[in-house]
C-alpha cells in the first residue's frame, strides 16, 4: 500500500498533517485545501477576508458579510488523477446569513499491493464533506459557525463530524481581522484504529491601503505540527461597473517534507463581468508538480451588508 499512501498524502498537500508525533496523528487531510482561486492565488491568507461564499470554508463569520445571494464552484487538479471540487451557497437573511456546501476529494485509481508488494487490485480512494453554516453580525463583530458531515473511503470507510468556529472584526474602515477554529470534532476510525481530523487555528488581517490594492496576512497553528504564515496581495487594474481585471499573489510558509525546488508561493489572476466572476490560481508542490485552481461565482438578488461594514475586498460587484 505504499503507492497508495504516497499518493494521499501528497494530493492531500498537508503531508505535515499525518506526521505521526507527540501531538497524535490527524487523518482527512482533503479538509486542509483551500478551496477558491481567489484565496488559493492569495496563499490561503484569507480568514480575514473571506466575505463571499467561500467563507463557509476559510471562516464562517464572514458569512454575514455577503451582500448579496451567491453560488460558487470551484476544481482543482492535483498530483497525477487527483482532483477535487467544492460547491457552496450562501444566502442573505437580515444581520446574517446562511450557507450550504460540499466538498469530494478523488484521489484516482491507484494499484493495491500486499506486504509483499505484490498488486492486488485497484482502488478508487474518495473522500467528502457536507457542510450548513450560519453567521449573524453586531457592528463591529459578526459571529459564525458551520457544521459538517466527514466521510472518508480510502482502504476502508469511516465517518464523523466537525464544527468549524469564526469571528470577524472590523478594526478600521479599511482593516479587518478574522480568527477560525477549523474541523472541531471528532475522529475517523478505520477499523480498530482512530486518526483525529486535522484541527487547526488560523488569524490573520486584512487591509485595504488604497480602492486598488488589498493585502493580507495571518498565522495557523495545526494541531499535528508547527505553526506558519501566509501572506497575500491583490491588485485591481480595472474595476468598472460590468467589468473587473485583478492580479494576486501570496506566500505560504508550510511546506511538503522531502520535496526540493520552488514552493510556497502562489499567484493567479480574476475576471468580473456583472454578477459573475472566473478566478485561477496556480499552486506549486517544487519539483513534484503543482496544482491548478479555478472558480466560478455567481451573485444575485439584493441586499445590503449590516454589521460589520468594512469595504468589500471582492473587485466584483
Amino acid at each position: 500500500m505504499n503507492f497508495l499512501l504516497v499518493s494521499l498524502l501528497v494530493c492531500a498537500g498537508h503531508a505535515e498533517d499525518f506526521h505521526r508525533s507527540g501531538r497524535g496523528t490527524a487523518a482527512a487531510g482533503f479538509l486542509n485545501l483551500g478551496v477558491g482561486g481567489r484565496a488559493m492565488g492569495m496563499g490561503e491568507a484569507y480568514t480575514a477576508v473571506a466575505d463571499e461564499a467561500h467563507a463557509l470554508y476559510w471562516n464562517p463569520a464572514g458569512l454575514a458579510l455577503t451582500p448579496r445571494q451567491e453560488l460558487v464552484f470551484t476544481h482543482a487538479t492535483y498530483l497525477g488523477s487527483g482532483f477535487y471540487d467544492y460547491a457552496a451557497s450562501v444566502y442573505r437573511v437580515g444581520r446574517g446569513g446562511l450557507a450550504a456546501g460540499v466538498q469530494h476529494m478523488s484521489y484516482g485509481t491507484v494499484e493495491e499491493t500486499d506486504a509483499s508488494g505484490s498488486v492486488t487490485g485497484q482502488v478508487s480512494p474518495r473522500e467528502l464533506t457536507a457542510a450548513l453554516g450560519m453567521a449573524y453580525a453586531i457592528s463591529p463583530v459578526a459571529f459564525g459557525v458551520s457544521a459538517k458531515y466527514v466521510r472518508s473511503r480510502l482502504v476502508r470507510k469511516a465517518e464523523t463530524a466537525a464544527v468549524d468556529l469564526g469571528l470577524m472584526l472590523r478594526l478600521h474602515s479599511r482593516l479587518r481581522f478574522g480568527v477560525a477554529a477549523r474541523n472541531i470534532g471528532g475522529d475517523l476510525k478505520y477499523d480498530e484504529e482512530r486518526f483525529r481530523l486535522p484541527l487547526s487555528v488560523r488569524a490573520g488581517l486584512m487591509a485595504k491601503l488604497n480602492p486598488w490594492w488589498l493585502v493580507s496576512a495571518e498565522g495557523v497553528v495545526p494541531r499535528s505540527n508547527g505553526p506558519y504564515g501566509a501572506f497575500g496581495t491583490e491588485v485591481r487594474l480595472a474595476n468598472q461597473p460590468n467589468l473587473g481585471f485583478a492580479l494576486r499573489a501570496g506566500y505560504n510558509s508550510r511546506t511538503l517534507r522531502g520535496v526540493d525546488g520552488a514552493a510556497g508561493a502562489t499567484g493567479g489572476f480574476g475576471v468580473a463581468f456583472g454578477g459573475w466572476a472566473v478566478d485561477y490560481a496556480v499552486v506549486p508542490f517544487g519539483s513534484v508538480g503543482m496544482s491548478h485552481v479555478a472558480s466560478v461565482s455567481v451573485q444575485f438578488g439584493s441586499g445590503v451588508r449590516k454589521g460589520v461594514q468594512a469595504p468589500r475586498a471582492s473587485f466584483a460587484k
